[in-house]
């Protein structure tokens, strides 16, 4: 009985053996391209890829801050054309002031 008993477990741990194997073989089919990757030189294209999202961030932010700086100009411009608009004198005293600028910058 002994032998009997000796004869199914060897059975079974070999027959678990071929299916680790199987299963290892699956296993690298089935995500070898993954682990192939590891070997192909990444880390500059990578360095490239981080550089240029680091400027179109960079781009875009400057963007959206000159952007913003338009749109209060163009605010404080619309209420010096109201205030203007309301007042002829001060539409007077700008024009004076402008004509005393020009004169200033044409002596240089």
């Amino acid at each position: 009985m002994t032998p009997l008993i000796i004869g199914i477990i060897v059975a079974v741990l070999l027959t678990g053996i071929r299916i680790a194997q199987e299963y290892q073989r699956g296993v690298v089919f089935r995500l070898g391209r993954f682990i192939e990757m590891k070997d192909v030189e990444l880390p500059e294209a990578m360095q490239q890829v981080m550089a240029m999202q680091a400027e179109a961030i960079r781009e875009k932010r400057a963007r959206i801050i000159k952007a913003e700086a338009e749109l209060e100009a163009s605010k404080k411009l619309g209420d010096a054309a109201e205030q203007m608009a309301n007042n002829p004198v001060a539409v007077e005293l700008r024009r004076m002031q402008m004509v005393t600028e020009v004169g200033f910058l044409t002596q240089y």
